[in-house]
């Protein structure tokens, strides 16, 4: 082929095939063969890839060939060669009817051309390589391997599940190459999850009789626990089976019979089985099980930690309801023994100084008692009532001293005004 029709001299590099390969593949991608071309490739394309028979590049869209697809197929067919196609035999075929000379590169790019136009997936020693290789990174020995494909409904039931269940992005298109790009995807998610996923199993069953989990029960967080390790062992089930496996690795994932549970609750179980698995393994088993004994308030809390271990994880959060739990029954115990101990008994002050007698006699043999000399009573004739006075004193006495001088002031002047005041000096 004629790489230079303007006679300028500009050779073919390994660079510019990656480029034209890189539009090859887009053209392939799209439902209608063909892709708009940046204008600064344009001439690039025009150039290689109209005189290889890929295409044509017209004024901004390149238009994909179906000629290599037509001419190795009916090679195929009249050589009787099925299965894989080898790069070795692709090449030779390019030189038929005629030869053309193409150096290796640009006969890899016309091969790797095909593989996407026929929709094919290469293999390196019976194994499928997923991604698909660079250009330059295809060997000799490398083939091309028709992929099946999944239905189209299950192909977007499938990349729908995965969304919304693993919170990942599906690859769209509903190719050969992108079957196994998206069987991995799931594959490496299931994995990923497994081991999680029954480990929540295991601690759901190993504390069922405590939260009241009925493990025959076709619904509830422990049924869809259970489904969901299913769920994802039948995704790696077909791991490593190459391109049948891809298909039969997406038709599982679309085909799962998820019963009367949306994707999204498979979804929460999933990706939060090993936070809520460490929460049942960690929680205070033997503080909960106080709560039985606590009365009816007791019982309640447990009633709501087991409605909420019923429930699936995206109805209800059994990781807080764990914790919240925990620290209600503390807190319900603590008001019991309050409740159950006895008030203590009022402390007496000790004494003060104005609140002992020095008038009292004493037991202590060294303290002599000399009895306080009273004076003779007065009779209410022969001395006037007191009008003023003044006294220090304590609390007690005060009242019954107070109260005989007033009750004489009273009898002798009944009319008299009188001002009181008092205050504490100790």
């Amino acid at each position: 082929p004629d790489f230079d029709p303007d006679a300028t001299g500009t050779s073919v590099k390994p660079g510019d095939a990656k480029k034209v390969f890189t539009h090859v593949r887009a053209a392939a991608e799209a439902r209608d063969g063909r892709v708009e071309v940046p204008a600064v490739d344009r001439k690039l394309m025009q150039r290689i890839a109209g005189p290889l028979r890929l295409g044509q590049q017209k004024e901004a869209y390149f238009e994909l060939s179906r000629y290599w697809a037509d001419h190795f197929r009916q090679l195929a067919s009249s050589q009787g060669v099925t299965g894989d196609l080898s790069l070795i035999t692709l090449t030779d075929w390019t030189d038929r009817p005629d030869p053309r000379g193409l150096p290796d590169f640009l006969a890899r790019l016309v091969v790797a051309a095909f593989a996407e136009m026929d929709d094919r997936v290469w293999v390196r020693g019976g194994t499928v390589l997923d991604p698909a290789p660079e250009l330059s990174a295809i060997k000799d020995h490398d083939a091309l391997r028709s992929q099946p494909l999944p239905a189209e409904s299950e192909w977007d039931t499938a990349r729908q599940r995965f969304e919304t269940i693993f919170g990942q992005k599906a690859p769209a298109l509903r190719r050969g190459r992108m079957v196994n790009q998206f069987a991995r995807q799931i594959i490496e998610a299931a994995r990923s999850h497994r081991e999680h996923a029954a480990d929540l199993v295991h601690q759901l069953e190993a504390h069922a009789a405590f939260l009241g989990l009925d493990q025959t029960a076709d619904s509830g967080r422990l049924n869809l626990a259970r489904r969901s390790l299913q769920l994802l062992d039948a995704l790696t089930a077909e791991a490593g089976k190459g391109a049948a496996g891809a298909k039969k690795t997406v038709e599982a994932l679309a085909t799962f019979d998820l019963g009367d549970t949306s994707a999204d609750r498979y979804g929460t179980s999933v990706k939060q089985a090993r936070s809520v698995a460490e929460a049942v393994a960690s929680a205070p088993w033997s503080t909960l099980e106080l709560a039985a004994g606590l009365g009816p308030e007791g019982v309640a809390l447990l009633d709501s930690l087991r409605n909420v271990a019923h429930d699936d994880q995206r109805t209800a959060d059994l990781r807080d309801a764990l914790a919240r739990t925990q620290r209600e029954v503390v807190a319900l115990l603590k008001r019991s023994q309050a409740s159950a101990t006895p008030p203590p008994a009022p402390v007496t002050p000790p004494p003060m100084a104005d609140d002992l007698s020095l008038n009292t006699p004493t037991s202590d043999p060294r303290i002599p008692y000399l009895p306080e000399e009273k004076p003779a009573p007065v009779s209410s004739g022969s001395r006037a009532a007191r009008t003023s006075g003044g006294r220090r004193t304590t609390a007690a006495r005060a009242v019954s001293d107070l109260q005989a001088e007033l009750s004489e002031l009273a009898a002798r002047h009944p009319e008299a005004t009188v001002e009181i005041s008092w205050k504490v000096v100790e």
